[in-house]
């Protein structure tokens, strides 16, 4: 029998409560792909946004979190879902994922970027960058009145345009864990079972212990393949 844990998703294997313990299904899914703890999050940030029948919307950073949004959203009910990323290797697997569009701010110029994006009066952006540059951009590209769902912890200080959000008429609700409405656990692994999201396609490297180092120095390399890392028994 297999099980996920609260606690098993940052401190490894301790005692728990039981109510900290969920039975996963029987599966021919590996271990490695069952990430529930991550999942929950995104639940959280689904939860947390006014989603509507045919919405468009946009997911601005394409890393292993931004990914599992845009799989999630493309089985919702959107119309348009965009994807951003500073990454084209990112942007791809979007698009292989259920994006409709994507762009890359590097590529295009700022102004155009935002003239374009909101010409498609996007509803709901979820922003997953956690850099000020990404909050920045939802606010600018969101149509008047829609939603912003800050996703991504963003460990700068930031600064805006009180006249650009006033005016711009937008809510925005912060989609952090301590945010969520219900026990997320349990719709993760729902959305895991049935595939609504997959993690096979994100888990780029599976390494026993002794690569960890060099898992860590690929992982913050820079634009290489990495999305995510597991590290398992061999």
């Amino acid at each position: 029998m297999r099980v996920a844990s609260v606690e098993l998703g940052f401190d490894g294997i301790k005692n728990c409560p039981t109510e900290d313990i969920y039975i996963l299904p029987e599966s021919d899914v590996a271990d490695e792909y069952w990430l529930v703890e991550p999942v929950s999050c995104v639940v959280t940030g689904l939860d947390t946004a006014p989603l509507r029948p045919a919405d468009n919307v946009a997911v601005i950073g394409c890393g292993f979190m931004g990914l599992m949004f845009v799989q999630a959203l493309s089985r919702f009910y959107t119309y348009d879902l965009i994807a951003i990323d500073l990454v084209e290797q990112r942007l791809k697997l979007a698009k292989s994922l259920g994006a409709k569009n994507t762009y890359n701010p590097k590529e295009i110029d700022a102004s155009e970027l935002v003239s374009e994006l909101r010409a498609r009066q996007i509803d709901v952006v979820f922003d997953c960058s956690g850099k000020g540059a990404g909050l920045n951009l939802a606010t600018k590209i969101v149509r008047r009145g829609g939603h912003i769902n800050l996703f991504g912890c963003i460990r700068e200080q930031v600064t805006f345009n009180g006249s650009e959000w006033h005016g711009g008429a937008f809510n925005l609700v912060s989609s952090s864990p301590g945010a969520k409405i219900r026990d997320t656990f349990p719709p993760a692994i729902r959305l895991l079972e049935r595939g609504h999201i997959d993690l096979k396609p994100l888990v780029t490297h599976i390494v026993a212990l002794e690569d960890y180092p060099a898992l860590l120095k690929e992982a913050t390399g820079g634009e290489g393949s990495y999305i995510k890392g597991v590290v398992k028994a061999m």
